[in-house]
Formats: structure tokens, sequence, C-alpha cells
């Protein structure tokens, strides 16, 4: 796009946050209508910052916080309208009002595939070359009549000072930017003329000579826009009252008749243009100014206090951007909402992202045949008091669908850390693992719970969701549907992501099929772990294959999507570990051939495996061990940060090893197994054997544990150790993560006796 149309679509995007602004500043003037107008005046900086400023500082404590736009939010330009809309096949708006944004949306010319230029960046481009048209015309009709102005007051005569009159006007002005003259009309009495000047000295003394003509010349950069129209004539009249009464403050009460008599003799009703220019008392509301100093009164000291604070923090509140979001989209929940964008996904939990200031977790409640209000006190009332023995519950709205908003008591158990809970009603019955689920509910602290599902919106059916995936695999190959049913739902779920991506392209996919799964031989096996690449096929069937505009890795054959172009075919990569228990699995990422090809010269096994370590290294914590020293400290201690009377620990692989709380290392060999208690540590040691030879084989093991605690409950999970990277100068490198099936307790890193990892309740 060319650089007028991307300022053009900068400045729209603009002027659509000044007007979300300029609303929220006329519903607060009219909350401070009794109070000094100087305020009302005050209040008019943030639209006008908003209309000439690009960029912001982020704060939650901004306006945008509490309307729920869709618009990409940073430190920079609100996108209502997408920078690159006129490449988009369908173009969409957001201004955050439904209404508007569907009926323009439905009015956006879609891309003709055959076309070398998209209909919408034609459109921006005549609409770019209209807008600096009006901006032309409008500065040289306002150049025009400041000239004229000029040539009236060519006859004028100093009076005193900077004060000078002429008989060729008939109203009070100051005018000039550098030294700017008072000027009247001739034969003014000097009891009018005493209050003309005040009034014109406020003017100055204020710098209102330069800030109304700035707020025009921001106004005609924004000529289209009509409610900045409006919002300059308030910022005008606002001005004007807030002068009025200082002039009052000064002169005190006893002036009000003759000040108001002095206005309503210089009162002359201007057209056009004109009024651009900062003249005093040629206004079109007088009887509004006049009213206004009659009805003055000094407000009392406290009054002035409150004000001052109040418009102070909504000064702040226009003036902030909403703090960095990023957006979160479940496939598997049907719902997409937006967090603090410095929140991480905890690899531990499933669905879950926190930072240091607050988390969010979400999940289904099956909840079929109950109402939502019994729903939700089953959750809020729960035997174990997750919100306290008394929380709130407060009806809300969000999306369209009953919701409960559940706030904690004050006697909220700490390891709760102020989680709040959000329970809504699906618009219809959501199935995942088979199985049907009614409600959807969000944990959040207390702090971000309204802030995050104020953002909550369900996916629509248009997004894939709705698409049954099918399997049309040769005959040859039917035990994958059984025997990896990790496998054919990460299939899926890719699919499905690409399914969601071509729709927003406005390709609405109504079928899709996945044509192979194949295993890619690496050599990546061990006794226990397997590391492991799926070349995937699949097909995605557009309604209108006309309308599909093919870019790189896509392809079409018989009217269906492919990614078999030249990307080449995606490639699933996990991996398994196993012992006499069970089976994990761990989707570690997506590969495609033409990389596979460009960056490792078709060499499987080394993609796989670095893919793998990348995976490993990123995902859990890791450390290093040296061999020879083993006899002197073993691998890797594992605390546990919790009250407890007793943990069971089995391991696959190498040996567990205890030590009692001594001043010297006391180490018991324990073999595969061991029970200890709370005044104990258990450590793991890889087994000499155990050393990697080679890049091609990936070795680790599962360490299973049983914790009982002190209340009572248990605690069961799986610990699995991984080998990160090979053996260098006799020092191994190791990686230690939960599986992903545990979501009760967290993995922590520990900086003592040389590291090692600590098990711990998710909010201590």
């Amino acid at each position: 796009m060319s650089l007028l149309q991307d300022l053009f679509i900068t400045i729209v995007n603009m002027s659509i946050t000044a007007s979300y602004v300029a609303i929220g500043v006329i519903f607060v003037r009219l909350l401070l209508k009794k109070a000094p107008k100087v305020f009302s005046y005050i209040l008019w900086i943030p639209v006008l910052f908003r209309l000439v400023c690009p960029f912001s500082f982020g704060s939650a404590f901004s306006f945008f916080n509490l309307i729920n736009l869709n618009a990409k939010q940073g430190i920079g330009v609100s996108e209502f309208i997408p920078q690159n809309i006129g490449l988009m096949h369908t173009p969409e708006i957001q201004s955050g009002i439904g209404s508007i944004d569907s009926a323009a949306n439905a009015s956006l010319p879609q891309a003709i595939p055959a076309a070398s230029v998209n209909p919408t960046q034609i459109w921006i481009d005549v609409f770019s070359i209209i807008w600096i048209f009006g901006i032309i015309a409008l500065l040289i009709y306002s150049i025009v009549s400041y000239v004229k102005i000029k040539g009236k007051l060519q006859t004028a005569t100093r009076l005193n000072g900077n004060v000078f009159e002429t008989d060729a006007i008939g109203t009070a002005f100051v005018c000039g930017f550098i030294r700017p003259k008072i000027y009247v009309p001739a034969n003014i009495e000097d009891a009018t003329l005493s209050y003309i000047l005040e009034h014109e000295r406020t003017h100055i003394r204020r710098k209102d000579y330069l800030i109304k003509p700035l707020a025009f010349l921001a106004l005609i950069l924004h000529w289209f826009n009509p409610l900045m129209w409006l919002c300059f004539a308030l910022m005008s009249r606002d001005m004007e009252m807030s002068c009025d009464e200082s002039v009052l403050h000064k002169l005190g009460d006893s002036a009000k008749g003759g000040y108001s008599n002095s206005l309503l003799s210089l009162s002359v009703k201007r057209k056009g243009l004109l009024a651009a220019n900062p003249l005093a008392f040629g206004e079109n509301h007088v009887k509004t100014r006049i009213k206004n100093i009659l009805n003055y009164k000094k407000p009392a000291f406290w009054v002035i206090i409150i004000v001052v604070v109040a418009v102070c923090a909504a000064v702040i509140a226009f003036v902030a951007n909403p703090s960095e979001s990023a957006t979160y989209i479940s496939e598997d929940y049907k719902i997409s909402l937006k967090y603090p964008s410095h929140w991480e996904s905890n690899p531990n939990y499933i669905e879950r992202y926190e930072g240091k200031d607050g988390f969010f977790q979400v999940g289904a409640i099956n909840g079929e045949s109950l109402s939502i209000d019994e729903v939700t006190k089953n959750d809020a009332f729960h035997k174990l008091n997750p919100y306290g023995s008394d929380p709130k519950i407060i009806n809300r709205t969000i999306d369209g669908q009953e919701a409960r908003l559940i706030l904690p008591s004050a006697d909220q158990p700490e390891e709760m850390r102020n989680q709040a809970g959000l329970i809504v009603k699906y618009p219809k019955a959501i199935k995942i693992n088979g199985s049907l689920y009614y409600y959807f509910i969000l944990w959040a602290d207390e702090a971000h719970i309204e802030q995050i599902g104020n953002t909550l919106t369900f996916l629509k059916k248009q997004s894939g969701n709705a698409i049954d995936i099918r399997w049309d695999l040769p005959a040859y190959v039917p035990q994958l549907l059984k025997d990896y049913a990790p496998v054919r739902d990460y299939a899926e779920d890719y699919v499905r992501e690409q399914i969601k991506y071509y729709n927003s392209l406005g390709y609405n996919i109504t079928d899709a099929k996945i044509t192979a799964m194949t295993l890619v031989n690496t050599g990546t096996a061990s006794l226990t772990k397997a590391v492991e690449m799926w070349r995937l096929e699949y097909r995605l069937l557009p309604d209108d294959a006309g309308k599909v505009v093919l870019a790189g890795g896509m392809k079409m054959e018989d009217g269906w999507l492919t990614e078999w172009g030249s990307a080449g075919q995606p490639l699933l990569v996990t991996v398994r570990d196993w012992d006499s228990k069970s089976e994990i699995w761990r989707r570690v990422g997506v590969f495609n051939t033409a990389r596979v090809q460009e960056e490792y010269h078709g060499d499987y096994t080394a993609a796989a495996m670095a893919l793998y370590h990348d995976f490993i290294s990123k995902t859990g914590i890791t450390w290093e061990y040296i061999p020879t020293r083993s006899s002197v400290f073993p691998a890797l201690p594992i605390r546990i940060n919790m009250s407890f009377s007793n943990a069971h620990v089995s391991v696959d692989r190498g040996t567990l090893w205890l030590n009692g709380e001594t001043k010297t290392f006391n180490y018991i060999d324990c073999g595969k197994e061991a029970d200890y208690t709370a005044d104990k540590t258990v450590f793991w040691s890889p087994l000499e054997s155990d050393a990697l030879n080679s890049g091609d084989i990936a070795t680790g093991c599962i360490l299973r544990f049983e914790i009982t605690a002190d209340g009572g409950s248990i605690h069961k999970g799986t610990i699995l150790v991984d080998q990160s990277k090979n053996t260098e100068n006799g020092v191994r490198f190791y990686s230690v993560a939960l599986a992903e099936i545990n979501a009760d307790l967290v993995l922590a890193e520990s900086g003592e006796d040389g590291g090692g990892c600590i098990l711990k309740l998710p909010d201590e």
C-alpha cells in the first residue's frame, strides 16, 4: 500500500479512538455540570491528544478497559481498521460496535482472484485522495479568512500597550501568535472596556490564542468525523465560560451585572469558518454564557479538591491505552479471550496462563439438566471452600449469555491466591473427548477476573469447530486410529488450526479429511522413549474454489485445498515415554518437508532430534550432571515444598537415593523406589550405562510419585526426565518436567545443593 493510504488508515484509527474518548468526556462533562467550567475545559485535553498523537502508555486504569474492543491494542494506534485491509481477501473492520461493524463489513468488497488489485485497496486510495483534498480546502479557507481579518485591522490605532481599537470590527478578540494583540471596537464606554480587556488578558495568560488554533488544525486533520466538529464547538464554549468565571473570580460577584451587559452589548453572530479564530465575545451562545455568569458561585475548597482528583483521574484514563493484551483461543472450549501479554503458559497445567500479578485458567462443566444458578452454587459452595465460606455471587451477561461471577470471601484459603470464578452458559453444548458440556468456567485472580471475562467471546461455526474431520486413510493403516490416538488428536487439532486460518481469509471451509499419516523412520527410539515424526496429508473443501487466492505452500486438487506445495507436507513431531505401567505422549512441534531439505539436507533424524532438544530445553528444568562426581553428589535433588506425611517415589531407570537432614551428605541407595518423610530429600541419579553416545537416541526415565498430605489428600503425578543434549567433556545435560496429565502440583527450579527441582502447590 502507498504511504498516503497508510497515513489515511492511521488517521481514521486515531479518529475512532478519539471518538470513544470524546463520548466519555461528554459524559463526564455532564456530571461536572455545576463544577467550575475550567475543569470541563481541561477534559478536552485527552481528545486533542488522541487526535494528534498516535502513541500512548499502557495502563490497567485505561478507559478502554471498560469497553470490549476487538481492535489490536498496544502502545501505538488501536487498529479498528487493519493497516493491510486493502490486501485482505475478506476485508473486516472492528469498530467495537457490532451493528456498525456488521453493516460496514457486509458492504466491503471481497478480493477478486483474477484481479491485479483488491477492490478495497482502490476504495481506500479514493478516500485517501478525498481526505487530502478536504484538508487542503479547509486550510486554504482558514488562511484566507485570517488574511481578511488582518486586512481589517490595518486601520487600528493603539490605545495603550497591546490594546488597539478600530471601527472595522464589531466585537473584541485576540489576534496574533507570537506577540498577541487585543483588538476592540471603537467608541466603547470605559466601564465596558475594562471588562472586555480583563477577559481578553485572561485568554492571553492561559495561552488560549494558541490552544484554539491548534485544536482547529487537529479538527482539519479529522474533518470527516462529525463528532469532532461537535467537540470543537463544546470545547470553545467551555473555554469562554471558564474565562468568564476567571474574570468574576478576580473582580468579585458585584461585577456580574456589568460584565453580563458588556458581553450582551458586543455579541454578534458569526458564520462560517471565522468561528475557528480565537475571537472572545463574538460567539452564538451568549445566552448560555450570561446564564452561567449570573449563576456562578465560588465553590467550596473541599469541592475543588474532589473535582481536581476526579478530573485528573479521568484525564489519565482517557489518555492511557489499555495494557497490551494477548489473545487466547481454545478450539476445545470454543472460546476466545484477552489477557495481559506478559503472562505465560504454565506447562504443568491444562489451559493455564500466569504472571507475577495474576493468572487465568479455563475449564468446562457438564451441568446437564441444571440451571446456571445450581451449577454456580455447586462450585461456589464446594465442600473444600475454594472461594471461602461466604462467596459473593453476581449476575452477569457475557457475549449475550447468562453468566455468574463468584467473588471470594475474606476467609478464602491462602493457597487459592484470591481465585475468583466466572461461569457462563454455552450458546450450545460442546463436546470434548466424547462428553457434552453445557457451561464454561473461567478461573482468575480477583483483580483480573472481570477484565478478562468482559473480553470472552464464543467461537462461531465458521471457525471450523463444527466440521467433522474425516479420516480417509488407505486400507493398510486402519490401526492408526486405534493404536495411536494421541497422534490422531494432534493431526485433527493441526487441521482445525488450518481451517481456522483459511476461514479468516474468507474461504468458508465446508469439509475436511485426512488422507495419510506416515511414520517417518528417524531411528530416534530407545527402550523407553521414542521421538517420532509423522508426515500428514489432508484436504480442505472451500465453498467456492473460485475465491481462493493461492499462496506459497497451497495447492488445489479437484476443488480441494492441500498443503502439498512449495512448503511440502507438515511433519508432526511427538515424544513418547513408556514403562510397565503406561504410555505418555507429548507434542513437540511441527516441521515441514521443505525445511528438512533446506536446513538439514534431508536428514529427518537430525531434524527430529533438533526439534526435540529445543522442546525439552524450553519446557523443563535443565541441569548438568558429572558422572565422575556421582559418588559425592547424585544428579537431581527432588524436594517437596508442602506439608506432607509420606511420599512414595518409583523410577523405571536410574537409581533413587535418600539424604537425611545432616551436616554431611549421607546418601542411602534405594534402588528403584523409596518412601520418605518431610525431613528427607530424594535424589535421582542415572546409571553409568545411560551415557548418551549418539545424538540419534533419546534417553531418560519416568519418575512416579504419590504424596500423602497432612490433611489426608493425595497428590499423584509423573516426572519425565530427558537427556537434553550430547555429553560434552564428561558432563551430561538433563531436563525434567511434569507430564501434561498432572494438574494439581507444579515443578519449580531450586538453586540449593547445586540445583534440582521442587514439587509444590501452584500458589505457594
